[in-house]
């Protein structure tokens, strides 16, 4: 149950506190920052602790909601935490499914290139799933396809990424089990938390510069469009006013001069409409009233008594405000002879107009009946002019000021407000206006704005003695707002710059790894090079002690005979001696042999000959040794035997002709059978020399030879085992099912020669070529290369092999090659010697030299060591392109 519960309390903690992070440092507060940033720790928990604990990931995000509901008081939309939820488990999964076999045992550290991969795909690679659930996740947190998708797809892949790179290795390092030393992993965790540390405050830093530009850019906004409201508001009231002293500066205004003056002030961009004037008319003065309206507007005129749909009531003491001047009248003629005082609208301003003697706005109403989405608000002005000549009637307010008439002006809202958005430079804003006048709260203009992650300022201003409360919020979120290029540089330079480091980091790591890894290897190399040597030196001991066992019969026969010289030698002693002579000579021949092949100084003679010529001739002889012994070696060889094989012909009779011997001796008693067989792989054979006894007995001495090392069997035993070694091959006593013990020899063996290469040569035009011309052939130690080999010595070359690079100097400058041929040579060191060896010899004294490589290889070589080569051919080759290119190169 702990081992349950301990990585459920773990998991949800660090989930936990990422989302925290992330909540109270990256503003402003958006859906929009968590997507990164949970994507990468669900992976990381999924990564580390399996996928049990991604209940932790469901549990803590919806405590995390909670917490965020209670005390943030921020409402979500479920529908988007789902989404953010699901794309962080779709990445999880993927991300697992993409590392799970480097994971266990660490192995995503164990080499550098390992490395590079598994942080490309936890980071890079699956991030593209946060980066796509950003953009979906952008555009329904913010209703609308008009946002910046380019920034939330990099965000949200961005913050995935840093994330991952630097919580996975971390946590791995913590939970995960080790390759690293206590010291080693505190050093990279401690690393890796410095530096996430420097990345969150870099990235911090950048935020909140952005945030302070953009609350520069909305108070610099605010600051342009108070100016210009003051502006408005003080250019509207001068207009009236002007209007205003005109009449109480003049006897009568007719037509012709309200046109001309009104021309003067009335400005076609302005918020201003109209200006009217309304002359108080009493009832006893209706009719002469509407007589000098005619003569002055020249048309039929008639004063609109009641406004008949708000059901006003007229008497006589309610006097008339009939407009009698229109300017400009184009458009707004249907407005003669309206009773202003009559509307309800307007009744009002007119009474505190007067009380007042300021010009004061009615509420928002729409002097067209018809047309209620264009609201007009009208400013009305007392005229005291009392000089006046034809005065048709006045107004009396309660405080005895007395009015013979009203300038007023009609302010369209939707010019005065869009004039002043439009006076902000950057145009990122947008504002409604509601009338609070009565205490209660109307929406005169605009609408119902969205607030959500944007900038609000609410002013409340006296807007012609009315309240009205000014709302201005920035037009686009932050998230949909352009983006500076230093925003785009500290997004990517963030990211690439986390990522490198993070990665640095882990390859010292890595590399540590790989450098104990190569230690450990070079230490058992070093043991088993050890044991070895152990194991050659008690061979050599096993050695001596059976060379002194083997002397000491002959010796001890030649010492009687001596002793007993002065008595006639017969036959009988003679024969003794003479095979004490031979045996002698045997023993001498074997360790010669031996010292000889021990020395390495002879290396492979391979060449093509008859195999089945070959194995006849071994049998013969075979058969002439075996008429003195007591048992015999039967041949049985396989009908899918070679006629022809490429192999070192000499040390392979010596070792087949050395094993007879020996052979009779481990299996005395019963006679041998030898089979041979051959098993056919791509470019070569491996053939299998098979002894066993006909009539098997426990008696033979075979039996206590299978544990034990067979080279220490006799001399010639050793010289048999050493020939085997050099032939590549094995030697080894098994004892089958059967219960028998057999003796098998493998030998690898060249057999495409006669397949491929023979074929074509003996078909071939052949150049006539210096033959017998000796090429020196550089191979590298252990090479497996098959082909060069039989295609020379078809074409009657005399080749002689190098693969020591201690060799190579004394073989190019004293074997008297008149070619050389570099056979896919790249080991540094090997290539190095040859390029001086060769540096060093007079230019007519160089043979020419010849390159065969694959392609890979060759475009890897030094352009210098390139220079040397006369000629290249690359792999595969032919007989045909060998010889067009020794034909160059031979000496003629």
């Amino acid at each position: 149950m702990r081992q349950i519960l301990k990585p459920l309390f773990y998991s949800s903690v660090t989930f936990i506190a990422v989302c925290l992070l992330v909540a109270y440092t990256i503003k402003p507060f958006s859906l929009i920052n968590f997507v990164g940033p949970v994507a990468g720790i669900s992976t990381a928990i999924l990564l580390v602790w399996g996928n049990f604990a991604l209940l932790s990931v469901l549990a803590s995000s919806l405590l995390i909601l909670l917490l965020f509901n209670w005390y943030g008081e921020l409402d979500f939309n479920l529908a988007i935490v789902i989404l953010i939820y699901l794309a962080a488990l779709l990445q999880s999964f993927w991300a697992k499914q993409l590392t799970y076999k480097l994971i266990n045992k660490q192995k995503w550290v164990a080499s550098r290139s390992t490395l590079i991969s598994f942080m490309m795909k936890i980071g890079p690679l699956v991030g593209l799933v946060a980066a796509v659930c950003g953009i979906i996740v952008a555009i329904l947190d913010n209703n609308t396809f008009n946002t910046s998708l380019g920034y939330a797809f990099f965000r949200g892949w961005s913050t995935s990424v840093l994330v991952s790179v630097f919580a996975i290795p971390s946590l791995l390092f913590i939970v995960g089990k080790q390759n690293l030393n206590v010291s080693k992993r505190v050093f990279v965790i401690v690393s890796s938390v410095l530096g996430c540390i420097a990345i969150g405050l870099l990235f911090l830093i950048s935020q909140q510069q952005q945030q302070h530009i953009r609350n520069d850019l909305y108070k610099k906004s605010l600051y342009e469009l108070n100016h210009a409201l003051v502006k408005e508001i003080s250019d509207i009231t001068a207009k009236i006013k002007a209007m205003t002293a005109y009449f109480n500066s003049s006897v009568e205004v007719n037509l012709i001069e309200f046109t001309n003056y009104a021309n003067e002030i009335y400005q076609a961009d302005s918020s201003v409409k109209f200006f009217q004037w309304s002359p108080v008319v009493s009832i006893k003065e209706k009719l002469a009233f509407e007589q000098y309206a005619k003569i002055q507007l020249g048309i039929e005129y008639s004063v609109i008594a009641s406004d008949v749909e708000l059901h006003v009531e007229q008497n006589d003491f309610t006097p008339f405000t009939p407009v009698l001047y229109i300017y400009p009248e184009q458009y707004n003629d249907s407005y003669y002879g309206i009773d202003l005082y009559a509307n309800n609208a307007i009744t009002n301003t007119i009474t505190l107009s007067l009380n007042q003697q300021e010009p004061i706005a009615s509420a928002p109403f729409s002097l067209n009946q018809k047309n209620e989405l264009a609201p007009h608000v009208m400013l009305t002005h007392p005229v005291n002019n009392r000089r006046a000549l034809n005065t048709f009637g006045e107004m009396k307010s309660s405080s005895g000021e007395i009015a013979v008439g009203f300038l007023s002006a009609a302010v369209d809202l939707e010019t005065f407000v869009n004039k002043l958005i439009n006076s902000t430079s950057s145009k990122n804003i947008s504002m409604n206006i509601i009338d609070v006048t009565s205490g209660e709260r109307y929406l005169i203009y605009g609408d119902k704005l969205d607030v959500q992650n944007r900038l609000e300022d609410v002013e409340v201003i006296n807007f012609f003695g009315r309240k009205w409360q000014l709302q201005i919020i920035e037009k686009s979120t932050w998230l949909s707002q352009n983006k500076s290029w230093q925003t785009w540089v500290m997004l990517f330079g963030g990211v690439i710059g986390g990522f490198v480091f993070q990665l640095l980091i882990l390859m010292m790591a890595a590399y540590s790894i790989e450098l104990s890894y190569k230690v450990a290897e070079k230490t058992r190399e070093l043991i088993k090079a050890n044991e070895l040597s152990e194991k050659e030196n008690l061979s050599k001991a096993h050695f001596l002690q059976m060379l002194t066992i083997e002397l000491s019969v002959p010796i001890k026969l030649a010492e009687r005979l001596i002793h007993n010289q002065h008595v006639d030698i017969g036959y009988k002693k003679l024969q003794q001696f003479s095979d004490v002579t031979e045996q002698l000579k045997h023993i001498l021949t074997s360790v010669s042999d031996l010292s000889t092949l021990e020395s390495r100084n002879n290396k492979l003679d391979n060449q093509v000959f008859d195999f089945s010529y070959f194995l006849n001739q071994i049998e013969n002889k075979y058969q002439e040794k075996a008429l003195v012994a007591s048992n015999k070696i039967k041949f049985l060889f396989d009908c899918e035997l070679p006629n022809f094989v490429e192999a070192d012909q000499t040390r392979l009779e010596k070792l087949l002709l050395v094993l007879q011997e020996n052979i009779l001796k481990l299996f005395l008693g019963s006679d041998v059978q030898m089979s041979i067989k051959a098993h056919y792989h791509k470019d070569f054979a491996t053939l299998f020399f098979t002894c066993s006894a006909l009539t098997p007995n426990t008696n033979m001495p075979v039996t206590s030879w299978l544990k034990k090392d067979i080279a220490n069997f006799s001399t010639s035993m050793a010289l048999a085992t050493e020939l085997v070694h050099i032939l590549k091959g094995n030697i080894k006593l098994i004892l089958v099912p059967t219960g028998d013990i057999v003796m098998t020899i493998s030998l690898p063996i060249g057999t495409h020669f006669q397949e491929s290469g023979l074929n074509k040569i003996d078909e071939m035009n052949v150049i006539p070529l210096n033959h017998k011309a000796k090429v020196l052939l550089i191979e590298e130690p252990l090479s497996t290369n098959f082909e060069t080999t039989p295609l020379l010595l078809g074409l009657d070359y005399q080749v002689e092999i190098i693969d020591d690079v201690s060799e190579l100097s004394y073989a190019i400058h004293n074997l008297n090659s008149s070619i050389i041929i570099i056979d896919n040579v790249t080991s540094k060191p090997y290539v190095s010697e040859i390029e001086a060896s060769l540096n060093k010899m007079n230019e007519e004294d160089a043979p020419k030299v010849i390159g065969i490589y694959r392609g890979i290889e060759y475009r890897q070589l030094s352009s210098s060591f390139k220079n040397i080569m006369s000629d290249c051919l690359l792999y595969p080759i032919s007989a045909e392109s060998l010889q067009s290119v020794l034909a160059k190169v031979t000496p003629k």
